[in-house]
């Protein structure tokens, strides 16, 4: 199997570690269908599946997810994507305060702005939710108590769930290690 990119190298790593053969390459079909769902939400309309299938471009594939990242609707879908995530519009920000996040998170999409400067943005953020969007985050993990801070941070920018793993005291108000 070809690599594309230094992620590459870690994911057959990894699959060669867990003794996992990788899926062969997708069919022009198949691919044309998913990468059109995954990045803008949409099929792909039969002008555009036709355009890219008649295409004997080698590097056509990457021309059409560049394509597709360009479009307006990646924005809107990730930005859905990551206030699904960050659960926006729920606890105190309401519908207006989730609003503005989804809007700052839309904007940060069509800018391209890279991953850990937006987790940067948002763990650091201060001030009001109406006036700083990122803020909202405040609101979202509800960083009154130290353990939803940890859990949802863990969960959201590293993938990892530890609400499992650690609890508070009530009594001592430090964090105790849960015995398996």
């Amino acid at each position: 199997m070809s690599r594309n990119s230094f992620i590459d190298n870690f994911i057959f790593s990894k699959l060669k570690r867990v003794n996992t053969v990788p899926s062969p390459l997708s069919s022009d079909s198949e691919f044309v269908r998913r990468v059109y769902l995954d990045s803008i939400g949409l099929l792909p309309t039969l002008e555009e599946s036709a355009r890219f299938l008649d295409s004997k471009d080698p590097g056509k594939r990457a021309h059409l997810i560049d394509e597709l990242i360009d479009r307006p609707e990646f924005a809107e879908v990730w930005a859905t994507r990551f206030s699904d995530l960050l659960r926006v519009g729920l606890l105190d920000q309401r519908s207006k305060g989730g609003r503005i996040m989804y809007d700052w998170l839309c904007k940060a999409m069509r800018e391209d702005r890279p991953f850990d400067q937006l987790a940067t943005e948002l763990i650091t953020a201060s001030a009001n939710l109406y006036f700083n969007p990122a803020s909202n985050f405040y609101y979202i993990t509800e960083f009154s108590e130290p353990e939803n801070i940890a859990t949802n941070v863990s969960q959201v920018f590293l993938g990892v769930r530890i609400a499992c793993i650690w609890t508070a005291s009530p009594k001592r108000k430090v964090w105790t290690k849960i015995s398996a």
